[in-house]
């Protein structure tokens, strides 16, 4: 058995053993604790999707309000020089 091989293996026994550790002390079977961690997993990456997309949203608002007062500013330049 390779190394990763055997690794990998004793990750998932080792994993196992805790879910069922868990598992009898919360009293939900495996494949409910199971459902749980995937759960909360896609939970927090559609949540740190979510706020990046409000970042970037953010960034793009502010730029175009600082565009706009800058072109703003020109065109004044420009009609008080007439």
């Amino acid at each position: 058995m390779s190394k990763e091989k055997f690794v990998s293996s004793k990750l998932k026994a080792d994993t196992y053993t805790r879910l069922l550790a868990i598992s009898k002390k919360e009293e939900k079977s495996t494949s409910e604790l199971i459902d749980e961690m995937i759960d909360n997993r896609l939970s927090k990456e559609l949540q740190n999707d979510f706020s990046e997309d409000v970042e970037k949203q953010i960034y793009k608002l502010r730029k175009n309000i600082l565009e706009d007062i800058e072109i703003n500013r020109s065109l004044y330049k420009i009609l008080k020089g007439f």
